[in-house]
């Protein structure tokens, strides 16, 4: 995971671009943006929730 700063709109947040990926399943990166949470630092894993089919995601 990467982590930058992002000034968007009203609310300041962070842009995360993320690897997803496990067994049997083929990697894929996303961006996204998230409010700033000082947890989130590059090489972090997080838990997401991916539809295979669309490759549409959410992560928890």
């Amino acid at each position: 995971m990467t982590v930058a700063h992002h000034l968007g709109r009203e609310d300041p947040g962070l842009a995360l671009r993320l690897r997803i990926s496990r067994p049997g399943f083929a990697p894929l990166e996303a961006d996204t943006v998230r409010p700033v949470d000082p947890g989130l630092v590059p090489g972090r894993q997080l838990t997401a929730v991916v539809d295979p089919a669309s490759r549409l995601y959410r992560v928890q």
